[in-house]
């Protein structure tokens, strides 16, 4: 997906990306907060590099429902 997205930003004319969370794991009982932020930041950057530096793309990741830690909050 990211690579399609990367590969076809001038036919897609898309002007952000909003990432809709849930990257971490679904053991949201054995997460840290340390974990989730890992995962974001990685989906965040992966998705940044398939773009490319030159991208108009702007990505907004935002925290999904299991991307929480403490649980619940």
């Amino acid at each position: 997906m990211f690579d399609f997205i990367g590969n076809n930003q001038d036919e897609l004319q898309t002007k952000f990306i909003t990432g809709t969370g849930d990257n971490s794991a679904h053991n949201v009982w054995d997460n840290s907060n340390e974990e989730v932020t890992e995962y974001t930041v990685n989906i965040t950057n992966t998705l940044k590099e398939a773009l490319g530096p030159d991208s108009d793309i702007t990505v907004y990741p935002i925290v999904g429902n299991h991307d929480t830690w403490p649980v619940n909050v």
